[in-house]
């Protein structure tokens, strides 16, 4: 297995326990946990179409270009999952890593992972919005200014940016990384990045020198989506 694969696992690997972070900051209950109905009879979560790892998404994604204070964009991940009986969220999001990391292991027999430098996800805004928090947690985010009116709110380790029809989430190693981004933050096509990535791996000549990421794209959320009643039907 080579060093980049071996590595993009790894990292997946934390963006699904990111996702299980998320599930239990949001203080939604798992009606699949509820015993008065079975689960093929419990609601569906709302989605967007899935669409493949080869195919554009169709949300808006957002990043910081090929680089940000050293860290190189390393890897891009796609996940959509369908949605499942009596779960409250499906994850639907691109992932940008920017960075690498040693993977170390927790304990014996524990599966080696590692955080990247940077990670910036993109979710449609009908799965994933500040709504989906609980009462709990939305005491504790602290409201960041605006950029260019997308609402900005710190939660924990993270920031989260809901913008147009899209919410980012940035994950970072240190404050001062994390504060960057999200100041640098601006769209960032899904396809024309896998290619410039597939491109420098491969060291071709057809590759452009930069990928950047487009800042006056970035505009405000749809006030239905902060307040979680955006539909993605």
């Amino acid at each position: 297995m080579s060093k980049i694969l071996r590595n993009a696992l790894l990292v997946s690997a934390v963006a699904a326990a990111a996702l299980v972070g998320f599930l239990a900051l949001s203080g939604k209950r798992s009606q699949a946990d509820q015993p008065s109905a079975s689960r093929a009879d419990m609601p569906l979560a709302e989605t967007l179409s899935c669409t493949s790892v080869d195919e554009p998404v169709n949300f808006l994604t957002f990043g910081v270009g090929d680089a940000v204070e050293g860290h190189q964009l390393t890897h891009i991940l796609r996940r959509c999952d369908k949605p499942y009986p009596g779960e409250p969220v499906a994850a639907n999001y691109v992932s940008y890593i920017y960075g690498d990391c040693i993977p170390t292991s927790v304990g014996d027999g524990e599966r080696k992972t590692c955080a990247p430098p940077l990670e910036i996800q993109t979710w449609p805004s009908c799965q994933r919005s500040l709504a989906e928090y609980g009462d709990q947690i939305l005491d504790q985010v602290k409201k960041l200014p605006d950029l260019q009116g997308a609402t900005r709110v710190e939660i924990r380790d993270r920031i989260e940016i809901y913008t147009l029809d899209s919410t980012v989430v940035i994950f970072a190693k240190t404050p001062e990384l994390l504060s960057t981004a999200a100041k640098e933050i601006g769209y960032q096509p899904y396809l024309e990045s896998r290619r410039w990535l597939d491109h420098k791996a491969q060291g071709s000549a057809q590759m452009n020198s930069e990928l950047s990421a487009e800042r006056s794209i970035v505009g405000p959320a749809d006030s239905s989506a902060l307040r979680g009643e955006s539909k993605c039907s």
